[in-house]
C-alpha cells in the first residue's frame, strides 16, 4: 500500500484450502414429455437439482417391453428424440447426467410405453431446460 508518506508491503496469512463442491444431487428425477409414437418427438426435462450443476448431458435409452435390457440409442444425446416407427413395442427412458466442479451424477426418468402421451408435471421451482 502507498500514500503520501511512502510505500509499505504487507502480506496476509494464507487462507485454508478451498474444498471442491459436492457433485450435484437430483431432487426431482428427469421426465419425458410428448407422444411416444412413430414420427413424433419426445422432449426431456432435466429434473431439479441441488449443487449448482453447470452442464447437463443427455442419453436416450431403448429398453425391451418389460423395461429390461436397456441400451443407449446411438447418436441420441440431446434433450429431444424423434421417435422412429421401429421403436414400436420398445420402451424409452432418458439418462441425464448433471456436472459441476465436484463431479457428475446421473439420474434417469421413468420408462415410457409406446403410444403413450406424456405430460410434463408442474415444476416446484425454476429449472433449466436446454434448447
Amino acid at each position: 500500500m502507498s500514500n503520501d508518506l511512502g510505500e509499505q508491503t504487507r502480506r496476509s496469512e494464507p487462507t485454508a484450502p478451498v474444498a471442491p463442491p459436492e457433485p450435484p444431487t437430483v431432487d426431482v428425477a428427469p421426465t419425458i414429455y410428448g407422444t411416444h409414437a412413430g414420427g413424433e418427438t419426445l422432449s426431456a426435462y432435466a429434473g431439479e437439482w441441488t449443487g449448482y450443476p453447470t452442464a447437463f448431458e443427455y442419453q436416450w435409452q431403448r429398453c425391451d417391453v418389460e423395461g429390461q435390457a436397456c441400451e443407449d440409442v446411438p447418436g441420441e444425446s440431446s434433450a429431444r428424440y424423434h421417435v422412429p416407427r421401429s421403436d414400436e413395442g420398445q420402451r424409452l427412458r432418458i439418462v441425464v447426467t448433471a456436472r459441476n466442479a465436484g463431479g457428475t451424477t446421473p439420474a434417469m426418468s421413468d420408462l415410457t410405453r409406446y403410444d403413450q402421451k406424456l405430460w410434463m408435471r408442474p415444476m416446484k421451482k425454476a429449472a433449466y431446460l436446454p434448447g
